[in-house]
């Protein structure tokens, strides 16, 4: 009786540890599905535009400039106004005799000895300095636009960063979405195309068919099979792209939400116009014309050398002993002193010039390389204007064979139930019609991606 006992207990406790290990892997099995689906998320191309804006190191790196940047501002405004200073300190001095005189009494009186600097080893002191620079050459007020200066091309490489960080996303975004969408075309002709193969032999075995068509029909297959690894391929590496840029993990699932806006295709404005409309708002330009203007103004400030350095000065002393007060003592005495000083490089081997001479060379560098840019510009807005233009038109042609090539497939089919169209004329029907497909994603996509890449050439939001 006993051993049916223990053999009872252990059989419950057996259905216990399954019963817990049943719960365990069904909790494991449900956080495990939460952090898929945490990993997998649809966002629309403006959703993958903010998440950039917050998230991306590198704009963020071209904002932490800008912060620099202001700064110097208040820092280049501090160093023109008037700066206190102070400083204190304690001194132990050895022991010395005092200075003693001897002096006489009068007639007849004896010698007196009278003490006139006494030994004082404790010495304390506390100053309070007054420093405001009155005349520099110019050189201050130089400085100062030149933190301004800097700061508005700071201000404007950020928007430069900004508007490439933009384009850099809508093209990742629309990468993955004609990866995605030629994985689902190519996915649908193996279908097919499959489908074509088991008709090839069905016809085969009646006697319809050779050993030829079978063969065709297999090796469209086999290329298909490999459209479709290499569209898998580069539909991971958008996803990895458009992850890093956005801030998100490079393993995250994004699915783009957006589809492809395909009606009313804009064209391109004049040329001429375009190109006034970049060398006004790039922001790259701006940035090096505030450039070209900090050269200018360190010019001036190389050339502060020749002038004179004027500053006032002004000091409260609270000492002890104060030395100027007769007979020194010890106890604390406050004093004051202003003054106006004045210092002037008289010779300093040709220093000044060097120094004007390369601020000169440096503004002729900048001015050479903001004209080299203007002219950069308009190459490059007239380059994404016609890819537009040859973007747009791609579209609508390939519209049309699309078109073409799904009436020529409807054709050929009804054609093949028939008895009219062969097996190969079937596969080549097919065939076009996924080339036509592919061409027509392919152009809808670079026709998204043109004008993302003209307006960023033009400087708009």
């Amino acid at each position: 009786m006993k051993p049916r006992l223990n053999a009872e207990s252990a059989g419950r406790q057996g259905r216990a540890k399954v019963r817990k290990i049943t719960v365990l892997a069904r909790a494991l099995v449900f956080w495990a599905g939460l952090l898929t689906a945490s990993e997998q998320q649809s966002l629309t191309i403006e959703e993958c535009i903010g998440l950039g804006l917050e998230r991306n190191p590198g704009l963020k790196s071209s904002q932490a400039a800008v912060d620099l940047a202001q700064a110097k501002v208040r820092e280049a405004y501090a160093s023109a106004l008037p700066s206190l200073k102070l400083s204190g300190g304690y001194t132990r001095l050895s022991e010395v005799d005092p200075f003693v005189i001897t002096l006489p009494s009068g007639p007849g009186q004896p010698v007196h000895a009278e003490t006139l600097g006494a030994s004082i080893p404790n010495n304390y002191a506390a100053r309070l300095s007054l420093q405001q620079p009155m005349f520099t050459g110019l050189r201050l007020v130089s400085a100062t636009r030149i933190a301004r200066e800097y700061q508005a091309s700071a201000r404007q490489d950020f928007a430069g960063a900004r508007a490439k960080l933009v384009y850099d996303i809508q093209n990742a975004y629309w990468s993955l979405y004609k990866a995605q969408q030629l994985q689902r075309l190519v996915a649908q002709s193996e279908l097919t195309i499959q489908a074509h193969l088991n008709d090839a032999g069905n016809l085969k075995a009646q006697g319809l068919a050779t050993q030829n068509d079978v063969m065709k029909v297999r090796v469209q297959l086999a290329n298909v099979r490999v459209l479709k690894l290499d569209a898998e391929n580069a539909q991971r590496l958008a996803r990895t792209v458009l992850a890093s840029l956005i801030g998100l993990e490079l393993d995250t699932e994004v699915e783009p939400a957006s589809v492809l806006d395909t009606l009313g295709e804009p064209l391109p404005g004049a040329l001429d116009s375009l190109v006034r409309l970049a060398q006004a708002k790039r922001p790259e330009l701006a940035a090096l014309e505030h450039r070209a203007r900090m050269a200018a103004d360190a010019v001036t400030v190389a050339a502060g050398a020749w002038y004179p350095q004027v500053a006032l000065t002004g000091n409260y002393y609270y000492s002890r002993p104060n030395q100027r007060y007769q007979p020194v003592k010890d106890e604390f005495k406050k004093s004051w002193d202003l003054g106006l000083g004045a210092t002037f490089d008289v010779w300093n081997w040709g220093m000044a010039s060097h120094q004007t001479a390369e601020a000169k060379a440096q503004l002729a560098q900048v001015r050479a390389g903001l004209e080299q840019l203007r002219n950069a510009v308009a190459l490059e807005v007239t380059q994404d204007w016609q890819a537009l233009r040859s973007a747009v038109e791609k579209t609508s042609a390939t519209r049309e064979a699309l078109l073409q090539a799904t009436e020529n497939r409807r054709v050929v089919e009804e054609s093949f139930k028939a008895g009219a169209a062969t097996s190969s004329n079937r596969l080549d029907a097919e065939t076009t019609l996924l080339q036509a497909e592919v061409n027509h994603t392919q152009a809808q996509v670079d026709r998204v991606v043109a004008e993302a890449r003209l307006d960023k050439t033009l400087g708009r939001e």
